[in-house]
């Protein structure tokens, strides 16, 4: 029987055009990789995310070529639970690396993508700002060099000669190089010109510190003071990651006007800027060496954070507020070498995700302790991964001068294009009273996040409670973490322990 020549002429076209409607993404073990990570450094502040202000132009022009994410998503708001959930392709609750309050590393049996490629003939490499990327925490696994300067948080500039010379000694080799600052991370204080870019009149009339942390442990109530609304914030860390001294005197409260916040905004987007120059040089390097061909470059960040949005200043702790999108909702940008055009992801991506789509680029099967997905896939125009991403973290705290409350505080977040369900549960040891919160957003009304609509949409937030707390069970259940977290002594012999302990780490 003979085909109509109509069908003939529509089937011959589907053949021909649908497979150039996706993508295609040739998949090379023998491509080399680079990771650059711009700690801090939110989604929504970039230029390249259609941002008022031109923060990020060499990333802008790299990105034309590249795969752009517009919905990926972190895990936590600190840096060592998100680090280490990219590294492992594991959620936070299952890897159990918190902070580095409690001084404990990754578990010995839990492999890093790094592992992987070392395995597959890699040479690696990892130039960080230190701070949180102390190698002990397990980030320094499977690198044949990892630069961590230890104590310091420090940006790209205090090691980009270093890894740009090892990127010209291994160039013909097959190689991985992780590239991580903390240009982006406060205290917003970048170098001139790019301390006055953005807010070039600014005078300091109340005589801010910026060289400073300030942080908010809970939502900062504005005072009026002479007719003018200031918010109270505290000092924590000064430039460098050294932690500001031990008495009331050091720790106490600056008020700062709204002038003042906006122009802690237009240091944050110097910082970016600045953090933008230095990444670039990298960049360049990259084309200057020919690398281009064959080399998959991914731009990204653990988490963004926070302006005094609902009162939240800053990343105070694992507290509900630090788990605004503001903080979780960062860039992801992927180049990969024969792939001319650039592409606009929609589709939802998490932290997880990235270790196993390298794998995938590169053509090597992911462990089977990876709780990520490829998303090349979605990359070459499939259908979308995730149904919802999650975020959620443990974290203990002792009472202060800074810090309000002597306890554990659990934060998770479910979400979706439409909505986010963000669940804060609080222990405190003095009172012995566990507490929960909630907050339900409508994403696609209120994307700023301004209005809690948790009890007057009962229905949508039951469903998003139920299986948020089904995710954290199944989590919990994995890594046997049943019990909340146990307070460490308090006792001073025990404090002397975990600094002695922190020494011989190498963290102090």
């Amino acid at each position: 029987m003979k085909l109509p020549f109509v069908i003939i002429i529509a089937v011959t076209i589907f053949v021909i055009l649908i497979p150039a409607l996706f993508n295609k993404i040739p998949k090379k073990d023998g491509y080399n990789l680079i990771v650059i990570s711009a700690t801090n450094l939110r989604q929504d502040h970039m230029s390249l995310y259609d941002y008022k202000r031109n923060t990020t132009p060499n990333i802008d022009k790299f990105a034309k070529s590249a795969f752009v994410f517009e919905n990926f998503f972190s895990h936590a708001s600190r840096t060592v639970p998100a680090g280490l959930s990219l590294f492992t392709s594991q959620y936070p609750y299952t890897h159990t690396v918190w902070d580095w309050s409690k001084m404990e590393g990754l578990d010995p049996k839990t492999k890093t993508f790094t592992e992987t490629l070392k395995e597959h003939g890699y040479k690696t490499a990892a130039f960080t700002g230190g701070g949180q990327y102390e190698g002990w925490f397990g980030f320094d696994r499977g690198f044949d060099t990892y630069v961590h300067n230890k104590g310091q948080y420090v940006g790209f500039a205090s090691n980009l000669n270093d890894a740009l010379n090892w990127l010209e000694n291994n160039k013909e080799d097959k190689f991985f190089l992780f590239f991580q600052g903390f240009d982006t991370h406060c205290p917003y204080f970048p170098p001139q010109p790019y301390d006055a870019m953005f807010d070039p009149d600014y005078k300091n009339e109340n005589n801010i510190d910026y060289s400073v942390c300030y942080w908010s442990y809970t939502d900062t109530k504005p005072v009026i003071q002479k007719g003018e609304k200031k918010f109270p914030l505290r000092k924590v860390i000064k430039w460098g990651g050294t932690i500001v001294g031990n008495s009331k005197d050091d720790w106490k409260e600056e008020l700062f006007s709204e002038q003042d916040v906006e122009h802690l905004l237009a240091l944050y987007d110097g910082s970016i800027t600045y953090a933008d120059y230095q990444a670039g040089k990298v960049l360049d390097k990259i084309e200057d060496l020919g690398l281009t061909k064959n080399t998959i470059v991914v731009i990204l960040s653990e988490h963004g954070d926070l302006f005094g949005k609902n009162g939240r200043f800053m990343r105070g702790g694992h507290l509900s507020g630090t788990f605004y999108d503001d903080v979780l909702h960062v860039p992801l940008i992927i180049k990969v070498p024969e792939v001319k055009q650039g592409n606009k992801i929609n589709g939802l991506a998490q932290m997880i995700d990235v270790a196993p789509t390298i794998l995938a680029l590169l053509g090597i099967e992911k462990d089977k302790e990876m709780e990520g997905k490829s998303l090349s896939s979605m990359m070459e125009g499939g259908k979308e991964i995730n149904k919802y991403v999650y975020a959620g973290v443990e974290d203990y705290r002792q009472k202060g001068i800074r810090i309000p409350f002597h306890g554990t505080t659990q934060v998770d977040v479910i979400r979706n294009k439409d909505w986010k369900l963000i669940k804060e549960t609080l222990t405190d040891y003095d009172t012995h009273i566990t507490t929960e919160k909630y907050e339900l957003y409508n994403i696609r009304d209120d994307p700023k996040e301004l209005n809690n609509v948790y009890s007057t949409k009962p229905l949508i937030a039951n469903d998003l409670k139920t299986k948020l707390e089904a995710w954290v069970l199944e989590k919990k259940k994995s890594t046997n973490q049943y019990e909340k977290i146990t307070p460490p002594q308090q006792d001073d012999e025990a404090q002397k322990r975990l600094i002695e302990e922190g020494r011989k780490r190498g963290y102090y």
